[in-house]
């Protein structure tokens, strides 16, 4: 019989790694409030700050831009950098020191709670924001509530009085969030507002959210592994749990991924307990939230359809019009549910401008795309004479249209060869697939919605190379100061290189030895699946 590990022997074994982690994030906070780093000023715990906000960054007109601004030391975008680096050593520490520890009691999960929302907690003082799209939250919020316009349809820059208008940087950006969240966003308007309305309040409000949301897919984590596979339910809950970049985007940067990811994994949960009518409809609140679950429905829909068998004396046509519907009324539930949360917002096919009009459906940011475009478009400016803005449109448009037809390629094998037996795998390769290839518009927080797919899977090259991305891009901060410096254009390396690199090697290695098994892994896989 294999001996159960108490809370107290998981302390024990794990406390050095959880210590290594809390050092960081306090020395992040202490390093955040004592030098410029190009952050964002935040209300909250604003005394702590030693640097005064740049005036530039508060005068009305449109947002300045880098160079505009002060230039960050570099001892502090180094020590930054260290900092991430030891925060991922800390993380991977962890993992290895929970790797034996095949059978834990209930109670090791408040333990793992407890230090992530101390971890969460030190983060959330800082006087600083990573990113501040949580600015363009509350402003979205106060749109719906205070002035009774749709964030869907009408301009941030329409409302030149509003206060917290020159904190946002996407001021000619209709809202490019779903519904769910835009009416999470009016609730806490309504909480704020009765609180007093200031800055700090509604800062705290979107970060006590989002932290909450993490802790609370801690939990589903947990229990979704202890229907799945509970010999690993230690090991994902903390891959997810004390991740550093999952950290510092909810509880420091308070990014409303942290509620779609809620969604999808309460969703997941419920389908593990057989519940799975009501799964999906949680599903369609995530998609109505942020429709990133879009990309991972086919997936589901086909491992479910593959799941209908062929009966005694059945056609062909017959099995496949039982596997259409089971794909289909699943489809309808999600989209159903969405669908309700829309009906608010609705006004017509406007309400759909602000997808194709956005800055990530026109531009490349922080990506392999966009490294890849300054030299194309180089090239062809000297190649054929053209101007440079005429070239720019049509290298960045080129590039997206590769970098789809790549991911489509890369989930339509997947679709073919693994959703059917391997669900999650499937899930994961088709958004990390999406991140490197398809995602011309990249940002830290992306790497999260992964993260929250293998945390459920084994210790296999997907979650390795899923974790060493959430790693890698952490070192995006300490980058995208140095606009003016030839490094600038490289950064996609330093986000995506550990991950690729690692990919790369283990190829290799596969080729090399033989080992390779027809599902991709050096090991085994373990197909976990979910309502199957």
């Amino acid at each position: 019989m294999v001996h159960e590990a108490t809370w107290r022997e998981v302390g024990r074994r794990l406390a050095a790694p959880a210590l290594a982690l809390g050092a960081a994030a306090a020395l992040l906070v202490w390093l955040v409030a004592s030098v410029w780093l190009d952050f964002i000023p935040s209300p909250l715990f604003a005394g702590l700050r030693r640097w005064a906000v740049p005036a530039r960054l508060l005068a009305p007109g449109p947002p300045p831009a880098a160079g505009d601004l002060p230039t960050p030391p570099a001892w502090g975008l180094l020590l930054l950098a260290v900092l991430g680096i030891g925060a991922a050593a800390a993380l991977w520490w962890a993992i290895q020191r929970a790797v034996p520890l095949r059978r834990v009691e209930g109670r090791v999960l408040i333990l793992v709670l407890a230090v992530t929302a101390a971890l969460g907690g030190i983060l959330l003082c800082m006087p600083a924001l990573p990113s501040g799209d949580v600015y363009s939250y509350i402003l979205y919020g106060r749109i719906s509530v205070l002035y009774h316009a749709n964030p869907l349809v009408v301009l941030p820059a329409q409302f030149t009085h509003d206060p917290f208008l020159p904190y946002v940087y996407w001021r000619e950006t209709r809202s490019v969030y779903g519904p769910g969240w835009l009416l999470a966003s009016n609730a806490l308007t309504v909480v704020a507002q009765a609180l007093g309305g200031s800055a700090a309040v509604y800062v705290a409000l979107y970060k006590l959210l989002a932290l909450g949301c993490h802790l609370a897919n801690v939990a589903l984590i947990w229990g979704i592994l202890t229907r799945i596979a509970p010999r690993r339910r230690l090991l994902g809950t903390l891959l997810y749990a004390w991740n550093p970049l999952a950290l510092i985007e909810f509880a420091a940067s308070a990014h409303n991924d942290a509620l779609m990811l809620t969604c999808f994994l309460g969703g997941a949960y419920l389908i593990s307990r057989g519940q799975e009518v009501a799964g999906l409809a949680l599903w369609g609140l995530s998609v109505a939230t942020k429709y990133v679950l879009l990309l991972l429905l086919p997936v589901w829909l086909w491992h479910m359809a593959a799941q209908v068998l062929p009966q005694v004396d059945e056609t062909l046509a017959r099995l496949w019009m039982r596997r259409a519907w089971a794909a289909l009324w699943r489809a309808g539930v999600v989209l159903a549910a969405a669908a309700v949360l829309v009906v608010p917002f609705w006004y017509g096919p406007r309400t759909l401008l602000a997808l194709a009009n956005s800055p990530p459906a026109q531009s490349l940011q922080n990506s392999l795309s966009e490294m890849v475009s300054w030299p194309l478009r180089w090239l062809t400016v000297a190649a054929t004479h053209s101007s440079p803005s005429r070239v720019r449109g049509a290298v960045i448009t080129t590039l997206k249209l590769l970098g789809i037809a790549a991911f489509a390629a890369v989930g339509g094998w997947q679709l073919w060869r693994r959703a059917r037996r391997d669900v999650l795998g499937a899930a994961g390769w088709v958004l990390l697939g999406y991140l490197v290839l398809a995602s011309g518009w990249f940002w830290p927080w992306y790497a999260i919605w992964p993260l929250a797919v293998v945390a459920l899977r084994p210790l296999d090259r997907l979650t390795r190379a899923t974790v060493l991305l959430s790693n890698g891009v952490l070192l995006l901060y300490a980058f995208l100061p140095l606009t003016a410096s030839p490094i600038f254009g490289l950064r996609a390396i330093v986000a995506f290189g550990p991950a690729l690199g690692y990919l790369a090697w283990d190829w290799w290695r596969g080729r090399a030895t033989g080992m390779r098994l027809p599902g991709g892994d050096v090991t085994a896989p373990v197909a976990a699946r979910l309502g199957s």
